[in-house]
């Protein structure tokens, strides 16, 4: 079978088509990857091929201006603001969906795989008579999102005979039942499980995170957030761990650390990653660093000398091969990181920052007792320092964290739920051809 896999230009976004991809890939099957040309590096360095769909796009001019170039406005107010996001992503679409087109005319899969906030892929399933499944990430995005893209796409919806985007024949959704919650909307369509399998790019791994520690360490990262609106955070969060005795893990660029950088609005997109990195400036996006929140801590050699004698300063490296040599997780919420810190069954502090997502992932971590939530403006030395401390010294957390990760073992692996999107789609190809 020929499955195509499509992906806005977010590393958090094409990084979790990964661990599914090679599960199709290992079964047999052709597997083809689509995204925006600046992005088709981290698709080949996973070692998927890879093609463009269009070229010279980043998230943040896609959510920042209109299509005839006006400048849309970010907005404090939570719906408004993905809303924005939404019609971002429906821009998008409408830039790609004619390299995505021809691509599925030409390619000809068998089935199109889309992550939640990608429509162009659905669009050319629909336009080629192919089913399409979606991949979520983590938990489901607010409906405002597609309702907005929808909104956006009205030309080329009615372009292809369509009154609204289509509906997936069934969704692939990798959290448990203690994370989606009880009262998760139902989805408009059959649901399989998968366990998250981290995959968070590649890298070597530093000597330190196997060698001999006699104090707790914490992984520290605030995801693309612009340094000058990072450093004040992190410099409340390096301070406050000082006291509790902790060693901390920088995962980010050494510039959060460094006066002298441009300000600005968080970076768009859901996940808040950059789109490409070094991507330019626009009126909404600040330059970021450079490759993704979706990876963590490497050369400690990289960055100077650390702030503080307690801070170990690092570039980019997987979180995932990180992690196992911490005890607690710092960060912003974004749905990456909050889902591999689930999986090594670690506590998590959540500053959650001003992406749509975040405050849903920080509320998850505080109702599951895995870990507290600590809103960045009251996120003062002290207030870290009390809450870093009831992680480490209150064993509950650590346990509920483990409970979690317990969890998401029980779920059917990548492989398996490959398999049985495999066996839906020739079903649904029969009982099409017996109709």
């Amino acid at each position: 079978m020929r499955i195509l896999l499509t992906s806005a230009p977010l590393h958090g976004h094409i990084l979790q088509l990964v661990p599914f991809s090679w599960a199709l890939r290992v079964a047999g099957h052709e597997v083809l990857v689509a995204v925006p040309e600046e992005c088709t590096p981290v698709v080949r360095k996973a070692g998927l091929p890879a093609a463009g769909t269009c070229e010279g796009v980043t998230m943040g001019q896609m959510i920042g201006f209109g299509r005839d170039g006006t400048p849309v406005p970010w907005s404090a107010d939570d719906d408004r603001r993905v809303r924005r996001s939404g019609r971002g992503f429906g821009r998008l679409a409408a830039r790609t969906l004619e390299r995505t087109l021809r691509l599925a005319e030409r390619w000809r899969p068998d089935l199109v795989v889309s992550e939640p906030t990608e429509y162009a892929g659905r669009l050319a399933a629909a336009a080629t008579g192919v089913p399409w499944v979606e991949h979520g990430w983590g938990l489901p995005p607010s409906p405002l999102y597609q309702e907005a893209a929808q909104e956006e796409l009205a030309p080329e919806l009615a372009a292809s005979g369509l009154r609204r985007l289509p509906a997936p024949l069934l969704r692939v959704d990798v959290c448990p039942p203690r994370i989606r919650g009880a009262d998760a909307l139902a989805p408009p369509c059959p649901v399989l499980p998968m366990r998250y399998v981290p995959h968070n790019g590649s890298g070597p791994v530093p000597d330190w995170t196997r060698a001999h520690r006699d104090r707790p360490r914490a992984c520290v990262t605030l995801g693309s957030l612009p340094p000058n609106r990072a450093r004040p955070l992190l410099e409340a969060v390096v301070r406050g761990l000082a006291p509790a005795g902790v060693e901390v893990v920088l995962a980010m660029d050494g510039e959060h650390l460094r006066p002298g950088a441009s300000a600005g609005p968080p970076v768009a997109g859901v996940h808040g990653v950059p789109a490409v990195p070094g991507a330019p400036a626009t009126p909404e996006t600040p330059p970021v660093p450079g490759p993704g929140t979706s990876e963590g801590p490497g050369d400690p050699g990289a960055q100077g000398p650390p702030p503080l004698p307690h801070v170990l300063a690092s570039g980019w490296l997987p979180l995932d091969q990180v992690l196992p040599a911490c005890d607690l997780v710092v960060h912003h919420g974004g749905p990456g990181t909050t889902m591999t810190a689930f999986v090594h069954g670690l506590p998590q502090l959540v500053l959650p920052g001003a992406q749509s997502d975040t405050a849903a992932y920080a509320r998850v971590v505080a109702d599951t007792g895995s870990g507290h939530r600590l809103d960045p403006a009251e996120a003062s030395a002290e207030r870290v320092e009390a809450a870093c401390r009831s992680l480490l010294d209150d064993p509950s957390h650590r346990a509920a964290a483990r409970s979690v990760a317990d969890d998401i073992v029980q779920l059917p692996s990548p492989a398996a739920t490959a398999a049985a999107v495999v066996e839906r789609v020739l079903a649904a190809r029969e009982s099409a051809c017996a109709r």
